[in-house]
């Protein structure tokens, strides 16, 4: 009776602790470690979960009613149906996702300075997003870490596999970012694979050292991709790996890395004689000059980087239409149709949508929106700093801090979408998740027929 009573106040204390708002009484609550099996196999939730996320990285959608339709959206309301009936009304809600909550309201109320259709769609969107927090918050455990994220790291590596072949079939030997959303697992392989790299020092085994050799191959990919984004991100995840696992690494991962070294690196300076690659190292380090743009006709037009044109010219478009509405923006997606009406002699290309999720909040959402939509971020960066401070396992801490320097990247560089959105509210729930799995009780498994018999005192049959 008296481990009974201790395992209900742990439970009391894991659910009155873990910054959720609950709603529901006891039905679905005792099956709420049946998210995902502790013995070494993904159940459903797990199954769905990563199937989801891969869903993110095609290239594919179906148009209804001037709305695009992903297999993401259908994979999310199959998470929804799969929620109640896993759960029932035992659902909570993170304070991080109430916190995107709060931005997706004003993103949405936003929307309606375009007419309801341009407010059904986005609030569809946000929708959408929501619920796949709710999902991840509520059906996730460890053992998705043990059992899905290799599983995920796999097809990640595959679409970018797909990726490069497509280009180069296709005649593109260089700039493999024609593709929209399979261009994003060039960022995210580079994460899981720094991931498992610094897990090496702590669990060496045969996939962290695949991953620990496949590292410093992504320089040559990424540099021939164009994809400015992960080859940033690239350098920073090769210095957090030379700090933290310097000290640690084995003969195996320093055989490794000397091995996968040898062959990336002698490729380099023939690499940066490649036109297109260095046209576009040029545009890392000289942003500005780069992005000086002719135009002799509306299809004759030059510039060393069309991208960084573009974000010069969205740049200083968004910013004065912000000092005409700072308070509340232009309105959700007003930006690109006011552009294509006052510069409809510029080329296509620079009246393209904002490339950097900060700035069109401010443009599109004014300070109100920006305020909203930085609240969740602070709030994750804040737990990274007393996570290291407070967090024993490094490995963890690492992790989380790939997900969020690589999700600020993303959002600081990338035009808005769902794409965007998923990174940004997985950042924003961070905090609940590791502040959940600190409070859960680790689970009790019962020792083995020979345990129980090698405990035995001798006068009860033991030896």
């Amino acid at each position: 009776m008296e481990g009974l009573r201790r395992a209900a106040e742990r439970a009391a204390r894991t659910h009155a602790g873990s910054g959720a708002l609950v709603f529901g009484g006891g039905k679905g609550t005792h099956r709420n470690d049946q998210r995902l099996t502790g013995r070494g196999r993904l159940t459903m939730s797990g199954t769905l979960l990563i199937t989801t996320v891969s869903s993110l990285f095609l290239e594919f959608s179906v148009s209804i009613a001037g709305a695009k339709l992903r297999p993401f959206d259908g994979l999310v309301f199959a998470m929804l149906l799969h929620l109640l009936f896993a759960r029932g009304l035992s659902i909570r809600l993170p304070r991080g996702l109430l916190l995107c909550g709060l931005f997706f309201l004003v993103h949405a109320a936003s929307a309606l300075t375009l007419g309801p259709g341009n407010f059904l769609r986005e609030a569809i969107q946000v929708c959408v997003v929501f619920v796949f927090g709710i999902y991840v918050y509520n059906m996730v455990d460890a053992n998705l870490l043990r059992r899905g994220l290799p599983i995920l790291t796999a097809i990640i590596l595959a679409v970018m596999a797909y990726n490069v072949l497509w280009h180069v079939t296709h005649g593109y030997i260089t700039g493999w970012k024609r593709l929209d959303a399979p261009k994003m697992a060039f960022l995210f392989s580079t994460l899981l694979l720094t991931y498992y790299a610094l897990k090496h020092r702590t669990e060496p085994g045969r996939g962290t050292l695949a991953a620990t050799m496949m590292l410093p191959l992504m320089l040559p990919i990424l540099l021939l991709s164009g994809e400015r984004k992960a080859l940033l991100f690239l350098v920073i995840c090769g210095l957090l790996y030379l700090v933290r696992a310097k000290p640690f690494i084995r003969p195996a991962g320093w055989l490794a890395i000397f091995g996968a070294l040898a062959i990336a690196m002698p490729l380099i300076p023939t690499l940066l004689a490649v036109p297109y690659v260095e046209q576009q190292v040029e545009s890392i380090f000289a942003p500005v000059s780069s992005a000086e743009l002719r135009i002799y006709s509306p299809s004759e037009y030059f510039a060393k980087s069309l991208s960084n044109a573009q974000r010069m010219f969205a740049t200083n478009v968004g910013l004065e239409l912000f000092f005409q509405s700072p308070i509340t923006g232009v309105g959700t997606n007003a930006y690109q149709e006011i552009v294509r009406v006052r510069f409809s002699y510029l080329p296509p290309v620079m009246v393209n949508s904002i490339h950097s999720e900060f700035l069109r909040v401010l443009v599109e959402n004014g300070v109100v929106g920006l305020i909203a939509f930085c609240l969740p971020l602070l709030r994750a960066v804040f737990f990274i700093v007393i996570f290291k401070a407070r967090n024993t396992v490094s490995v963890w801490w690492e992790g989380c801090l790939l997900l969020v320097v690589g999700s600020l990247i993303l959002i600081a560089m990338e035009s808005s979408g769902t794409k965007l959105l998923v990174p940004y509210m997985l950042v924003a729930i961070l905090p609940d998740l590791a502040r959940r799995a600190s409070l859960e009780p680790r689970r009790q498994f019962e020792p083995s027929f020979s345990a129980r018999m090698a405990s035995r005192p001798s006068w009860q049959g033991g030896t």
